[in-house]
């Protein structure tokens, strides 16, 4: 993770909030293509505070197949989904 990524990261968790997409499968997830076509770094997140994060009960990632290979391309952030019951 990059040092300005860290940050937001660490400022986020300072106050209680946890990233749901990482919780929920247990390692960070990758959402990002960078240009060279690798996909190694999750730089999108939904935070959560305790209550809510109990609630989880689902957290898809669009694959990358449907993200990056269509021929009109989404974006280079694959789009994340939390469902809370």
């Amino acid at each position: 993770m990059d040092k300005g990524n860290r940050d937001i990261v660490d400022r986020m968790n300072a106050p209680g909030f946890t990233d749901c997409l990482s919780h929920y499968h247990g390692e960070p997830v990758p959402t990002f293509q960078h240009r060279d076509g690798w996909v190694l770094h999750q730089i999108d997140y939904c935070y959560a505070n305790r209550p809510t994060l109990d609630r989880l009960v689902d957290a898809p990632v669009l694959s990358q197949a449907e993200g990056f290979d269509r021929v009109e391309r989404l974006s280079d952030h694959l789009p994340i989904l939390c469902e809370f019951n």
